[in-house]
């Protein structure tokens, strides 16, 4: 069963607050809190942000290169907090940084998700080549990577979203989490699901997310018409 959320954003010309607003009365199932010019500390205070009870997480972009001590209160917050899933872009994580991820948080909610352009910045390989990797290091520790597939990016760099999640799952990786935009293969444009001719295939990609036989989390990844993506996306 996917499960349809919003995503916080700095773009909107909205407060946090404002989105959760929104989101709630949209009734959707989550929210996903995109630390993008905010931290953690700015909303764990008392009064500050009431979120709702299921949330899942985006960590910063630039996470890798942050302080010990600013990671630190990340992962008491996550702790704290419990996530359903924590995502982590791929393209500048090396696999220790993800082991070191993967050790401090608590249960099996990180997932890596896949980066405009589809290389990495330090080994040079693609997102597949280096979930294939981080798994067969991680599964030596007895932990586990999971995946957040972005279907606008995966449509930019190329790929059919539909066939890339068949074959993440073929290989044993679970889906933990997507992000949910369309666009026409020439631009990140962050349409809403279902919009776009020649865009993605949102209904079989569905049926694909649902063979897993879990609970996957659906960020519809924009906030231009996100009502229409949510309808659309409830009815498939």
């Amino acid at each position: 069963m996917i499960k349809l959320g919003f995503q916080s954003c700095r773009y909107n010309n909205l407060f946090i607050e404002q989105e959760m607003d929104m989101a709630l009365k949209s009734r959707i199932d989550f929210f996903d809190v995109f630390f993008d010019g905010f931290n953690s500390r700015d909303i764990e205070n008392p009064g500050n942000v009431k979120l709702m009870e299921d949330i899942t997480i985006h960590l910063p972009l630039d996470f890798t290169s942050l302080a010990s001590e600013d990671k630190e209160a990340y992962f008491d917050y996550i702790n704290r907090r419990k996530p359903k899933c924590v995502t982590v872009s791929f393209d500048n994580l090396s696999y220790e940084e993800l082991e070191m991820i993967c050790t401090n948080i608590k249960g099996p909610v990180v997932a890596v998700t896949n980066t405009i352009g589809d290389k990495h910045r330090i080994y040079g390989c693609t997102f597949y080549e280096f979930l294939l990797q981080a798994k067969m290091i991680l599964e030596r520790k007895m932990l586990k990577v999971n995946v957040t597939l972005d279907t606008g990016v995966a449509k930019l760099n190329g790929q059919n979203p539909v066939e890339y999640a068949k074959n993440l799952i073929k290989d044993g990786f679970t889906i933990l989490s997507v992000h949910l935009h369309d666009n026409d293969g020439s631009t990140d444009y962050h349409w809403p699901a279902g919009s776009v001719a020649n865009g993605i295939d949102f209904e079989n990609f569905v049926r694909v997310l649902e063979e897993q036989g879990r609970e996957v989390w659906g960020v519809i990844d924009h906030w231009n018409n996100n009502y229409n993506a949510l309808e659309y996306l409830r009815s498939i």
